[in-house]
C-alpha cells in the first residue's frame, strides 16, 4: 500500500470518528504524499488518475466532515438550550413574592 492510500485510510477513519484534531494534520500529510505521488507519476494520465482520484477523496472527506459538524452542532444547541435567535439577548430574571 502507496503512502498515499495509507494517509487517504487514516484521514478517512479520523474524519468518520469525528475526531478533527486529528484529521487536520492529516490533510497537510495527504498533501505532501499527494505532491510526492505525482511528481514520480510516469505520464500525464498517471498523473490525471492520482488527481481524480484525490478529487474525489477531498470532496468527499469535505462532505462527511461538514455533515458531522452539522450534526454535532444541532447535538450542542439542543443540550444547551441555545439557539441562532437568542445569541444576543440578554437573561431576565423574575421574581415573584408571595405574602
Amino acid at each position: 500500500m502507496s503512502k498515499l492510500a495509507a494517509v487517504k485510510n487514516q484521514l478517512g477513519r479520523a474524519i468518520e470518528s469525528g475526531a478533527f484534531d486529528t484529521a487536520q494534520p492529516l490533510v497537510i500529510e495527504y498533501a505532501a504524499a499527494l505532491r510526492n505521488d505525482l511528481s514520480s507519476a510516469a505520464n500525464a494520465s498517471e498523473r490525471e488518475h492520482i488527481l481524480k482520484d484525490a478529487l474525489q477523496t477531498l470532496n468527499t472527506h469535505l462532505y462527511l466532515a461538514r455533515a458531522l459538524r452539522s450534526h454535532i452542532s444541532v447535538f450542542l444547541q439542543a443540550t444547551t438550550g441555545h439557539s441562532v435567535y437568542q445569541a444576543n439577548r440578554r437573561q431576565t430574571y423574575t421574581w415573584r413574592v408571595d405574602g
